[in-house]
């Protein structure tokens, strides 16, 4: 009882002096400032809330904090150094070692203190940030804003993490400030590492460093989506707490470094707590590699429940075929797979207008969870289980691939050091990854992404760098330095585990009509000769086949030399399985093929009204299939605008048709309604029937159908090639 008496008397008596100190002055400007200035301009420009999504309130605090992060880190540094400053300058310190309690309970005291006030801070930001969204909602008239509930829990959690992830960084703060008796000093040091944290976290490295907790922290509004109370950052925040405490104690209870330091007793008690501290270390910041299931299952749950979906399918997306059909109940699924062992790759999951890319193989548990709001607003799916390290870093690590202006320009020795260093860089970033729950993908994930991300190294190295090498300079062999070697040989043209990947046979494909002299696209004997006299296994050969194929059949435009192109070499695929899947392609291209009748299928006006091409009868249709999401559709989407301005008439209409599901709408109605006018805006109510129906495997895809309703082709040139506007003159014209 006395151990707790006396921490409360220390505490207490250090809010004593806090009069005089200008603390409070510090967290009321600092913790206002933000949310002032910002309602103020607010409240004098037409912008509002941006809370009519499901997770609006979690989302202003969510963005808020992470605005204020480096501001609220600094004015935890100034109350520490501050608290500290005002016992230096009274002698304050010798004063209290004269009260009657021992020196680890007036030692705590302040930094208990320090860290009380920095929650103060945070806590009144984050009220301030919500009280200016209200206000904000009210005075724009968002009567939307104040139908979502407040979720007061989630918020405090938040909260509370944030805290905790400056404990670490507070502590050596402490430290700092009662070796060094001026202000500067400390203040400068902490200032200079919460830079240095920020350009870390930049290159993303150094998350080890306190400093940089709370950034990491404020990223994430809930602790990881594995679950749990803490991210593995505010852990180690309290390990890192735990040793500057100790080591700030020594030097406070003996006022010497010699004292503190020396000797045996003392040298061995730092021993111990630096080896402590590794340990600590090394178990919270070691990634965890999580563990396969006993059954391939997949379930999940959609928190818009829909009565009208009553399935959700699991699909191969490279061929699109149903791999596991599950009833939807209530809004919830749960299926397992019990057929042959489930080949590691890429699949597609759908519910209605509900879809979700995922990463899974054999033995693997996955869940997956619709209607969760990322920060930037956006409804996406949250993927949990046992790939959850390997779908994250499918959803947020993007390869960069090599970048190089005039390549022309480089010499093979300048142009091998750059597409290098830039292939070792990319090779480091997959490496590192990590989920915020500490969670690092499987060992022969990480190698295949390595791989893949390799691909686009290597065609710049093995076909777009000779090409323009032969072309400048005619008759010189092109010689690589040695270095190169390890790009070069980084991914053979044997990679059985590869054979899943779409990439990984386009690659091959540009190869083999780099060698053989083909231009990219040309279908036709003399490529399908290419690939079935390849000496490669019968494994890439048959899978070379089967993409040569299935590319043809999306890209030849004369049907009946497309079937004559089939039937000459359908029998060189071995594989009954795939020969089927060619023979329902083909058929399906027939379908679509110049005069065939265009399917019809149900889509919503910007007004909400019930529309198909049926509507549009009497006119010519210039379709585009885009989505909100699609980056190459955004490029030519101000193409499409200029020609509907100049074309659009009474015969001939310009329809952009979106395939934006789930929570998309929203950004579908925002960005769809701020487009030309000329230009009517239809969104699919099932987009999987759609391009399923229609062949579509990639967007942006332009289609034009004539006044009766049947295709004249399903595959314009993009709007950005002037192929695209020779449609448009022979529809003006009547040929």
């Amino acid at each position: 009882m006395n151990f707790i008496r006396n921490n409360i008397k220390a505490y207490k008596a250090e809010w004593i002096k806090l009069k005089g100190t200008g603390i409070w002055w510090i967290i009321g400007i600092g913790s206002a400032l933000v949310p002032v200035v910002s309602t103020a301009f607010s409240l004098t420009s037409s912008s509002g809330t941006s809370g009519t999504a499901p997770r609006a309130w979690q989302d202003i605090v969510g963005t808020g904090v992470g605005n204020f992060i480096f501001l609220y880190v600094l004015i935890s540094i100034l109350i520490v150094v501050r608290l500290c400053q005002t016992e230096h300058n009274s002698q304050g310190w010798k004063l209290i070692e004269t009260q009657p309690i021992h020196r680890m309970h007036l030692y705590l005291g302040k930094f208990k203190m320090a860290t009380t006030l920095s929650f103060l801070s945070l806590l009144l930001y984050v009220l301030l940030t919500m009280i200016s969204a209200a206000v904000l909602a009210f005075v724009h008239g968002d009567k939307d804003f104040f139908t979502h509930p407040l979720p007061i829990g989630e918020i405090f959690l938040f909260v509370i993490r944030v805290w905790i992830a400056t404990w670490g960084l507070m502590a050596l703060q402490y430290f700092v400030s009662i070796w060094l008796t001026n202000f500067v000093g400390p203040f400068m040091i902490g200032f200079v590492l919460l830079v240095a944290a920020g350009i870390t976290s930049a290159l993303q490295m150094g998350e080890w460093n306190p400093y940089g907790s709370p950034g990491l922290s404020s990223q994430n509004f809930k602790p990881g989506i594995a679950g749990g109370w803490l991210m593995h950052n505010e852990i180690l925040s309290m390990a890192w707490m735990l040793l500057w405490l100790w080591i700030g104690y020594q030097y406070y209870y003996y006022r010497s470094w010699k004292e503190a330091v020396v000797g045996w007793p003392q040298i061995f008690k730092i021993g111990t707590a630096a080896i402590v501290f590794a340990i600590a270390f090394y178990f919270i910041e070691t990634p965890v590699v999580q563990l396969r299931h006993t059954r391939t299952m997949i379930s999940g749950e959609l928190n818009e429940y829909d009565s009208s979906i009553t399935r959700v399918t699991l699909f191969s997306k490279e061929s699109m075929d149903t791999v596991l059909d599950i009833p939807l109940e209530k809004g919830s699924f749960r299926g397992v797979y019990e057929g042959t062992p489930l080949k590691a790759g890429n699949y597609v999951v759908v519910a209605g207008n509900n879809g979700a890319d995922l990463f899974m193989g054999d033995q693997d548990s996955i869940n997956i969870r619709w209607g969760a709001k990322g920060m930037m607003g956006r409804g996406q799916a949250t993927i949990t289980g046992t790939r959850q390290a390997e779908n994250a870093m499918n959803q947020s690590l993007r390869s960069q691939g090599f970048y190089m202006n005039a390549i022309h320009n480089y010499k093979p020795d300048v142009f091998a050091d750059m597409v290098l260093g830039q292939w070792q860089d990319e090779m480091k970033r997959i490496e590192r990854f990590k989920t915020p729950d500490n969670i690092r993908p499987s060992e022969d994930f990480i190698s295949m992404k390595k791989k893949l991300a390799t691909l686009s190294y290597l065609e710049k190295a093995k076909i777009d760098y000779p090409r323009m090498y032969a072309m400048y300079y005619p008759g010189i062999k092109l010689v690589y330095p040695k270095t190169l070697d390890t790009l070069l040989n980084a991914v053979s043209d044997q990679e059985l585990k590869l054979l899943g990947n779409t990439e990984y046979l386009d690659y091959l494909e540009k190869e083999l009509r780099y060698s053989g002299k083909l231009r990219e696209l040309q279908y036709d004997s003399s490529y399908f000769d290419l690939v079935v006299n390849t000496n490669r296994p019968v494994e890439v050969r048959n899978a070379m086949l089967f993409h040569a194929m299935k590319g043809m059949i999306s890209n030849y435009g004369d049907s009946v030399k497309r079937n004559d192109l089939f039937n000459k070499y359908i029998g060189f695929e071995k594989n009954p399985e795939m020969v089927s899947k060619l023979g329902k392609r083909l058929a399906l291209e027939n379908s679509l093929a110049k005069g065939m009748p265009a399917p019809l299928f149900e889509s919503e006006s910007l007004a909400g009204k019930k529309m198909n091409w049926a509507d549009f009868k009497g006119k010519y249709l210039v379709i585009d299939v885009w989505a909100t999401w699609c980056g190459p559709c955004r490029e030519e989407d101000p193409f499409f605008q200029r020609y509907a301005e100049m074309y659009s008439n009474d015969k001939l209409a310009f329809v952009a048709l979106s395939i934006d599901d789930g929570l998309e709408k929203f950004s579908w109605q925002m960005e769809a309604g701020n487009k030309s006018k000329l230009v009517v805006q239809l969104r699919a109510a099932d987009k999987m029937a759609f391009m399923r129906t229609y062949g579509i495997e990639s967007i942006p895809r332009y289609m034009l159908i004539d006044p009766e309703g049947r295709f004249v082709v399903t595959s314009m040139p993009r709007p950005s090639d002037r192929l695209f506007e020779d449609y448009l003159l022979r529809v003006k014209e009547g040929k």
